[in-house]
């Protein structure tokens, strides 16, 4: 759990729009959407922005197949599985968009 903002946030929050080095903020989100009335097949999505403009800078989404139940409490145990491979992609075709920041944003 963290209790202080990291340097990222405090920039961001802060209005900075550079890095120390001249290089733009990311900001990164995911989320899994199902089918309606389907509990297994779903569209995991990752999308990066560039800050403080909003601009999206990239943006995948697979179809995929949850074997996990859904139980409260423990959704990452379910979805997870199925966003790393997005962020494999990302690392390998872009990784100067690698998130800064982000909503569920995975580090190394």
């Amino acid at each position: 759990m963290l209790t202080e903002d990291t340097p990222e946030i405090a920039a961001l929050v802060g209005g900075q729009r550079r890095k120390p080095d001249g290089g733009r903020y990311f900001v990164g989100g995911v989320d899994i959407s199902f089918i309606k009335g389907n509990n297994e097949d779903a569209c995991a999505c990752l999308s990066v922005l560039r800050m403080p403009d909003l601009k999206l800078v990239y943006q995948r989404m697979e179809m995929v197949k949850l074997t996990q139940p859904y139980i409260p409490g423990f959704l990452a145990f379910r979805e997870v599985p199925a966003l790393l491979p997005l962020f494999d992609h990302l690392r390998g075709v872009a990784p100067q968009f690698w998130p800064d920041v982000g909503s569920s944003c995975i580090s190394d």
